[in-house]
């Protein structure tokens, strides 16, 4: 009598081998084609931010409104940092961003000027020099960059802000980067209000 039993338990262990195989390469199809979704899906949805652009400020347009009109009227001190000392004096030289934040929800911020001063307090730059809107949680960003060093270590904004009736105070600061080789450092300054006024 010749023994089949063999034969049968090698078949099924074959037939249960390929079985794995087959379960354990189709975990893998599904794994690999859920990761190119991903990275497909990722490259359509990231939208890289653009270039900075100097604000448009015809766009801000305050019509209608006249600084007269403000109850509200405030300057702020904003320092800039357009290179710091190291290593003995070496200047380093860092971008600079001033960012005017209107934190109220409903009611609009109105800026009348935005001016640079370097470190001997002489006029660089005037950013803004009329009254301009910028609309409940709107931002304007100006830039200085990084070889721009005509403000020094000791450069500053004066900015210039003015509300129709009470409003949340504003943000106003002033954002610093460097970087060197592989490493980078950030760091900010708040602006520091120097009058208010409330007609």
């Amino acid at each position: 009598m010749s023994d089949t039993s063999s034969p049968r338990r090698d078949w099924i262990s074959l037939t249960l081998v390929g079985i794995i195989v087959a379960l354990i390469m189709g975990s893998l199809v599904v794994t690999l084609v859920n990761r190119r979704l991903e990275e497909m899906e990722e490259r359509v949805t990231h939208e890289p931010p653009a270039k900075y652009q100097a604000p448009d400020l015809s766009a801000y347009e305050a019509t209608g409104v006249s600084v007269d009109d403000m109850s509200i009227t405030q300057s702020v001190y904003v320092p800039i940092y357009s290179h710091l000392y190291y290593d003995a004096g070496r200047p380093f030289l860092i971008e600079s961003t001033l960012s005017i934040r209107n934190t109220d929800r409903t009611r609009p911020l109105y800026v009348s000027s935005v001016r640079y001063y370097d470190t001997n307090g002489a006029l660089v730059t005037t950013h803004v020099d009329r009254l301009i809107r910028l609309a409940p949680l709107g931002t304007l960003d100006f830039l200085v960059q990084r070889r721009d060093t005509q403000g020094g270590s000791g450069a500053n904004f004066i900015v210039e802000w003015a509300a129709i009736e009470e409003i949340e105070e504003p943000m106003i600061e002033a954002i610093m980067v460097g970087t060197a080789g592989n490493h980078g450092f950030s760091f900010s300054r708040s602006g520091k209000p120097l009058t208010s006024v409330s007609r």
